[in-house]
């Protein structure tokens, strides 16, 4: 019952949480998938019978290095493309790999009849059907498309509640070359909205997950000067609203999962990364989704080959 009600509120918050978050910090624009939605398009992830005590992407250097949103409530889209990244390197791109994330802003913008309607709506907010979008469209380099902070001509304040009063760069009649790359399959993590710890683990097997949660006013202050060594826990504070990121590992001893931000090099280890416990209370794992990707002509089977990597790395 607590997740439906904070799923209908966060809804009403997307619009405006972006004048409460503080000064300096992007807005929030995580919105979640309908929960009946959700439970449509959610599979089972096969649980190993003994999982990793601990794994951490990084240590194979298929995270990308973090990206900053600005001002942009665009966290669904860049979530996505450090997912999306991370998995390509895993089937062979080069660990340089840097996608557009204007793209998937700027031409993700039709309602999805599939998923109740739901629609990305650029810096105002949108959800993980993004992984939709690069399943139907190759993706395209950053430097082919570079992030213009979502805004068409960059004056004046956005104002989410006033579209399309304000300009997001366009999608171009005539796309970039693309570089080759899609999206193979997609899926949410059952259950919904919020898988469990050994789902979500045995999802982190094959490669990093696309994840939502709720934040409060604390989270900002963990942010900005939390102990490093201390997980994520919401104590206190009002809900703001949504927010997606890159799940990248997890720790049992410490009982903590360890996530890529979009707020660029900032946060409490000074590399855009952040710890949150397992019982952070802020429904972390919120809409999670996995993919697979293929490049080219030659489809590309990372689950196994993912899986097996972390396993015995």
């Amino acid at each position: 019952m607590r997740r439906a009600l904070l799923g209908l509120t966060i809804l009403g918050l997307i619009s405006t949480a972006h004048a409460r978050v503080p000064l300096g910090f992007p807005p929030l624009g995580l919105q979640p998938l309908p929960s009946g939605v959700a439970e449509r398009y959610a599979r089972p992830v096969p649980v190993p019978v003994a999982l990793p005590e601990s794994l951490d992407w990084r240590d194979s250097g298929v995270v990308t290095p973090p990206r900053a949103q600005e001002d942009c409530g665009a966290c669904w889209a860049f979530a996505g493309i450090a997912c999306f990244e991370s998995m390509c390197i895993l089937a062979g791109a080069s660990h340089g790999l840097n996608l557009s994330e204007q793209y998937p802003i700027s031409c993700d913008m039709e309602p999805r009849p599939e998923f109740g309607g739901f629609q990305n709506d650029g810096c105002c907010g949108g959800g993980c059907t993004v992984f939709e979008f690069l399943e139907e469209n190759q993706a395209i380099t950053e430097s082919r498309f570079p992030y213009g902070n979502g805004d068409f001509d960059g004056d004046g304040a956005r104002d989410c509640t006033a579209h399309p009063g304000w300009e997001t760069v366009p999608c171009p009649e005539e796309l970039p070359a693309p570089s080759g790359w899609r999206v193979a399959t997609w899926n949410l993590i059952y259950p919904q909205p919020v898988p469990g710890v050994m789902q979500l683990e045995a999802a982190l097997q094959n490669g990093p997950v696309w994840v939502g949660y709720y934040v409060y006013q604390d989270f900002y202050t963990y942010w900005n000067s939390g102990d490093p060594e201390l997980p994520y826990r919401h104590l206190g504070g009002a809900l703001l609203g949504g927010h997606a990121v890159l799940l990248i590992g997890y720790n049992d001893a410490g009982q903590y999962w360890i996530a890529k931000n979009s707020w660029g090099y900032t946060g409490p280890f000074g590399d855009g990364t952040f710890r949150i416990h397992y019982a952070a209370d802020c429904d972390f794992g919120l809409n999670a989704s996995q993919i697979t990707v293929t490049g080219g002509n030659t489809p590309v089977q990372v689950t196994t080959w993912g899986g097996l990597k972390a396993m015995f790395r």
